[in-house]
């Protein structure tokens, strides 16, 4: 087993500063776009295809976790099979946690709570450096 970081790369707190909104949520349309990033994106899957892959987090819930939101959503665009490990070892495959989300979304809609207009794309939470988050996994 090998440990490699690409947090710099692929982290959810990048350092520049235009990668934030005012309230502190990482803008993850402007990161993937960023050559940084995409950068660390082409090395893992690079990686990828002579060895088996795991991004590591502190964040259990996926649904909360920059991995799945921002990485694990620019590695499903170019193809990739995600599978989430949860807290008790569960697998839970990508497909499945977006399916759930799009039924959410539709029983929304449903009782007249959609959005008028599309989300950006950014983090759930501020990771502002003055507050740091709490992360689900308790930690």
């Amino acid at each position: 087993m090998k440990y490699l970081s690409l947090g710099k790369e692929l982290g959810g707190r990048p350092e520049d500063k235009r990668y934030y909104d005012s309230s502190g949520h990482v803008l993850y349309g402007l990161v993937a776009e960023g050559d940084e990033f995409k950068g660390g994106i082409e090395r893992l899957v690079r990686g990828a295809r002579e060895h088996r892959v795991a991004l590591m987090c502190n964040e259990e819930n996926p649904a909360e976790c920059h991995r799945r939101l921002l990485v694990g959503r620019v590695l499903v665009e170019k193809g990739a099979r995600v599978l989430h490990i949860r807290g008790d070892g569960r697998i839970e495959p990508e497909e499945e946690l977006a399916a759930a989300e799009q039924q959410a979304e539709a029983g929304q809609q449903e009782f007249g709570f959609a959005a008028q207009e599309k989300p950006v794309w950014k983090s759930t939470r501020s990771v502002s450096q003055a507050r740091p988050p709490k992360r689900s996994s308790g930690r």
